[in-house]
């Protein structure tokens, strides 16, 4: 499956657009095909690692520096460092495709709000 996958503290360029593995479904999980996403200030900031203590000032100054100079930074995402890769996109809606072993079929093709 496609996913944009942020690869480190940075801009644009930490985001990449790559092949992923499907999941392996867990009990009571849903594999939803995200029809649409949004990206809230909370990811925008995780992948400016502004949550770090070392940062100390707006999140729009931290993004003009990030831009410019990416570091990782330890303590980046809640007080602990940031386990890249990921996908982002806590905020998103679509379609369920699969469900876990033994959950309820009925549920693949029901449209879903995350």
């Amino acid at each position: 499956m496609k996913a944009v996958v942020t690869t480190g503290n940075g801009g644009y360029d930490k985001l990449e657009y790559r092949d992923v593995p499907i999941p392996i479904l867990g009990p009571g999980e849903v594999l939803l095909q995200v029809l649409a996403a949004g990206v809230n200030n909370t990811e925008i900031n995780t992948r400016l690692g502004w949550y770090s203590a070392s940062v100390t000032n707006s999140t729009e100054t931290a993004a003009e520096i990030e831009e410019k100079q990416a570091t990782q930074k330890a303590d980046g995402g809640w007080n602990e460092a940031t386990p890249f890769p990921f996908i982002q996109g806590t905020d998103c809606c679509g379609r369920v495709v699969a469900v876990a072993p033994g959950e309820d079929e009925k549920l693949v093709g029901v449209r879903a709000l995350v």
